[in-house]
């Protein structure tokens, strides 16, 4: 399909009065039906519906030996969220960037549920920042909080 086809495609999942969520909703169906990765509506929902990492977790993930199981998967988030834990209670967050890529690819494959997944990239994405460098210590509570509430939720 050239350029101006898939243009031409597009134009309808553009188009319109809609809130940022429904255009960002329409816009991933309207490019998994015109670039063919899709042939229903439905189909494409159901792609779009899938969650997907982050760049700077791409970035980051530490790559699996094998095919792991979600109980495996489980339980490495929550020894990485105690890595997390502790790193930012000592001051070392600059070091957590792998285990919070693992923790957010390996929830995103085994607990996909929408209210799971806000949870975790909210999380990972404090870590992430905390993991610039110098941090307050009011920051690292957030975080802490934000770590416990992720570990009740994908027990």
């Amino acid at each position: 399909m050239s350029r101006e086809d898939y243009n031409a495609c597009m134009v309808p999942y553009m188009t319109g009065n809609k809130t940022k969520e429904e255009r960002q909703h329409d816009m991933c169906v309207g490019a998994k039906i015109c670039s063919g990765k899709a042939v229903t509506v439905e189909e494409a929902e159901k792609l779009c519906a899938v969650p997907k990492l982050p760049k700077w977790a791409k970035q980051n993930l530490p790559k699996d030996e094998g095919d792991v199981s979600c109980e495996s998967r489980l339980a490495r988030v929550n020894k990485n969220i105690d890595t997390i834990n502790e790193r930012v209670k000592v001051s070392n967050a600059e070091s957590v960037l792998p285990q919070a890529a693992q923790v957010l690819n390996d929830l995103f494959t085994c607990l996909p549920e929408p209210a799971i997944v806000e949870i975790a990239k909210d999380a990972m994405e404090t870590a992430r920042t905390l993991s610039k460098g110098f941090y307050f210590k009011g920051e690292g509570k957030n975080l802490k909080k934000k770590l416990e509430l992720l570990k009740e939720v994908s027990i």
